[in-house]
């Protein structure tokens, strides 16, 4: 499975310092049959159309987006474009905010999925029974 982790620009913010560490530990525990792929739109100091453009490089089947109060409203920005353009690819958020919304986060942005507090394990565990087309990726802790 090819999976697109993304971290989201933030207009004229001062969080180039902050590194998405949250998805680097995503892609170390993923095992090796999956592409993973960082799009860091702070570091690129890019706006998040551009996701379009890596999105249509890589082809990913699955798009990871870190959530945080600070970047609330660029991840919704990125779920809404990419639902706009691309509505079959799978959208799963996770992160800080995410977790202490829980499934309120709902209500702000439209994934398909989210995750609450560590989740190297289960989102391993959710791509697993999700591959396998098992229903039981719905019951995954986390």
């Amino acid at each position: 499975m090819k999976i697109l982790l993304v971290w989201p620009a933030v207009t004229n913010a001062e969080f180039y310092n902050i590194l998405p560490l949250g998805l680097g530990y995503l892609a170390a525990n993923l095992p090796a049959e999956h592409q993973v792929k960082l799009w860091d739109g702070v570091l690129n100091h890019s706006n998040n159309d551009k996701i379009l453009d890596e999105i249509e490089t890589f082809k990913p089947d699955l798009i990871g987006i870190s959530v945080w109060n600070f970047n609330l409203n660029s991840a919704k920005e990125i779920v809404d474009t990419i639902k706009q353009k691309y509505p079959n690819i799978l959208k799963i958020m996770g992160g800080p905010t995410v977790s202490g919304y829980k499934s309120k986060i709902f209500d702000i942005i439209d994934a398909d999925y989210a995750f609450i507090g560590e989740c190297e394990k289960s989102f391993r565990d959710f791509l697993e029974l999700f591959n396998k087309k098992d229903q039981a990726f719905r019951n995954v802790k986390g």
